[in-house]
């Protein structure tokens, strides 16, 4: 009787998301605006954040897709709710759990140019292996008119490797090697970056209010991405230096008794915290401590990642804090006894995580960890 009503009740709903899907179609078929697609396994929020702000700095009359929007549904929402005929480039963030879901997203938004971050592990449970993870994205580039253009990850191999049969054009970037957009010199320093930046034939000294090597992957993107729709290299040279991190997302901030946080709390992956590890190594407080929840939709490969986590824990010198008790032995492997901790109760883990704090303690908020526990140690 149960399944029945409920099974009642899902027939409308499915065809009022149908509904609205497809007059965001209509809308969109109306328009002229250049539809941005951006999509990998991390750093899309981010990327779609750096290029709005970019693109918005030159006067350009941008929308992006709101926060947790990168559905077929979701997005048709933000359509209808955003976009008309005075919207001169929207940004779409597409997420999938499946195959074929880009794809569809593809159809909806009709994008131009497509920008693939990286391709990791997250989400292996849902796709079963990197391959299949890889053709998922790789469904944005697929969509792509002859015309279009895809702006890819140069350090990425996988993306490499599949590149090698696709004949559209291709801006690649990169913050290890020469690439059609890339950073050289590059000086990662507690609150800030340094480097020289590469567009094309262009190359200008630049100082970011960015930190970590994960943040510059998302900023070359969004670099590559403003140089894909023709915005000259020396005007993108300019707007860089007032960029923000979204919000959680790398960003430093004041913590309670002077003490320093590293707010990477919107979401978690491996490549995530190692890059937060990494950077809390760069700060010369004594007292380094992690706060973090176990990496989630990691499949059978859950037990090796926080096998090889456990070590970069412990060679960062600081304690842990674990909210949840997943993959306990494995993230314990590395780490004596007295450098991590488990909880799961937030309140208590709260209190734990803020004592002691002093102007010597630099922490890291890494994964969606409770609320209660970030209001306890941030100013």
């Amino acid at each position: 009787v149960v399944s029945i009503g409920v099974g009642l009740v899902n027939v409308p709903v499915y065809f009022r998301k149908r509904q609205i899907i497809e007059h965001a179609r209509s809308e969109r078929n109306k328009l002229s605006t250049t539809v941005v697609g951006i999509t990998g396994s991390v750093g899309k929020t981010s990327t779609k954040f750096f290029l709005h702000q970019l693109l918005e700095q030159i006067g350009k009359n941008v929308r992006s897709t709101k926060q947790h929007r990168n559905s077929e549904f979701t997005v048709s929402q933000d359509i209808l709710e955003q976009l008309n005929e005075e919207v001169d480039v929207y940004v779409a963030e597409m997420g999938a759990y499946r195959k074929s879901e880009i794809k569809l997203l593809s159809q909806l938004t009709q994008p131009s140019l497509g920008v693939i971050t990286t391709i990791g592990n997250q989400h292996l449970a849902l796709f079963g292996s990197q391959e299949n993870l890889l053709n998922a994205k790789w469904e944005l580039i697929e969509a792509l008119p002859k015309s279009g253009t895809a702006v890819l990850n140069a350090d990425d191999k996988l993306l490499q490797k599949k590149a090698e049969h696709f004949n559209g054009k291709v801006i690649w970037y990169s913050i290890t090697k020469p690439a059609d957009v890339y950073m050289s010199e590059v000086v990662l320093e507690p609150t800030q970056t340094k480097a020289t930046l590469h567009i094309q034939d262009q190359t200008c000294a630049i100082s970011l209010p960015l930190v970590s090597e994960g943040l510059l992957v998302s900023f070359t993107a969004a670099v590559a991405a403003a140089c894909a729709l023709g915005v000259e290299g020396s005007v993108i040279a300019k707007a860089v230096s007032t960029l923000k991190p979204f919000t959680r997302t790398m960003e430093i901030r004041s913590g309670i008794n002077s003490s320093t946080v590293i707010d990477d709390s919107y979401s978690a992956s491996e490549d995530a915290v190692r890059n937060a590890v990494a950077h809390l190594t760069r700060f010369s407080q004594s007292d380094k401590r992690v706060i973090m929840v176990p990496v989630i939709e990691l499949g059978t490969e859950g037990s090796t990642v926080h096998a090889r986590l456990s070590k970069v824990l412990a060679e960062s010198g600081a304690r842990v804090f674990v909210y949840g008790d997943s993959f306990k032995e494995e993230l314990s492997s590395q780490l004596s006894v007295d450098r991590i901790q488990w909880f799961d109760d937030a309140k208590e883990l709260a209190t734990v995580a803020a004592k002691d704090v002093s102007d010597d303690t630099v922490m890291v908020l890494e994964g969606r960890i409770p609320s209660v526990v970030r209001k306890s140690v941030l100013a």
